[in-house]
C-alpha cells in the first residue's frame, strides 16, 4: 500500500501511527495466512447499509448482471492425484450479481471501495 493510500484509510479509522501500524501488520499476516484480512472498523454500518441498497436499487433497475460458475472450493482445477471424492475436488456452485463500474455513483462507498481495492490497497496490504 502506497503511503498516501495508507494514510487515507487511517485517517478513516483515526488510529495513532502506532496502531495503524499493528493493524497493517496484522493484516498482511492475516491475508498471507488465510487469504483475507479484516480491519475493524473500515466500513460503518451506515456505509455498509447504503452499499446493500445500492446494489438491491441496481438489481431493481436491472443494471447488474448474474455470473454463475462451477468450479473447486479452491477456485482451481481438480487435483488428479486425490480422488472425485476428496474436498479439494468437489465442484462448487457460486453466483454473484455484479453491479457495472459506470453505472455506479463516484460519491458511492461502493465506487471507493472498488478504487481502493484497484488501486492496489487491498493486494499489496
Amino acid at each position: 500500500m502506497c503511503s498516501s493510500q495508507s494514510s487515507a484509510v487511517n485517517s478513516k479509522l483515526e488510529l495513532s501511527e502506532v496502531t495503524w501500524n499493528a493493524v497493517l501488520a496484522q493484516a498482511r499476516s492475516d491475508y498471507v495466512a488465510q487469504g483475507f484480512c479484516h480491519i475493524p472498523q473500515f466500513l460503518s454500518s451506515d456505509e455498509c447499509t447504503e452499499m446493500c441498497l445500492e446494489v438491491a436499487t441496481a438489481q431493481d433497475r436491472q443494471q447488474c448482471f448474474l455470473s454463475s460458475e462451477t468450479h473447486t472450493i479452491y477456485q482451481e482445477e481438480n487435483d488428479d492425484t486425490l480422488p472425485s471424492s476428496h474436498v479439494r475436488n468437489l465442484p462448487q456452485e457460486s453466483s454473484k450479481c455484479i453491479v457495472d463500474y459506470e453505472r455506479i455513483l463516484d460519491s458511492s462507498p461502493l465506487k471507493v471501495m472498488t478504487s481502493l481495492s484497484s488501486s492496489h490497497v487491498f493486494p499489496h496490504l
